[in-house]
């Protein structure tokens, strides 16, 4: 199945700051973090429902080489690009829901 890849205009401005963050640690870094998020979604492209749920239809991906997540709904043919998060983040968001859910 082809799939279009929507991606939420929050997302676009989280990266933007997450990819000069890392340019004023190492000149460079952003271009690979930049590098490592197409490829991420390149992987989700491919198969998104491999990647594991956080809940009913949310599904997180982890990057390559940085600690961040990609978190997506897949709907039919259009996968949505909810959030980049740091791993942290997105961990305690899936403990947070997970414990609304009832899911310990």
């Amino acid at each position: 199945m082809n799939y279009r890849i929507l991606v939420r205009p929050k997302v676009l401005k989280d990266l933007d700051e997450i990819e000069r963050t890392y340019d004023k640690l190492n000149p460079g870094l952003g271009i690979q973090f930049n590098n490592r998020y197409e490829e991420t979604l390149d992987r989700i492209e491919l198969q998104p429902l491999i990647f594991p749920k956080v809940n009913d239809d949310v599904h997180l991906v982890p990057m390559h080489q940085f600690p961040y997540n990609v978190l997506f709904h897949c709907y039919d043919d259009v996968i949505v690009i909810l959030r980049v998060l740091h791993k942290r983040r997105s961990n305690k968001l899936w403990n947070i829901r997970r414990r609304q859910n009832g899911k310990q």
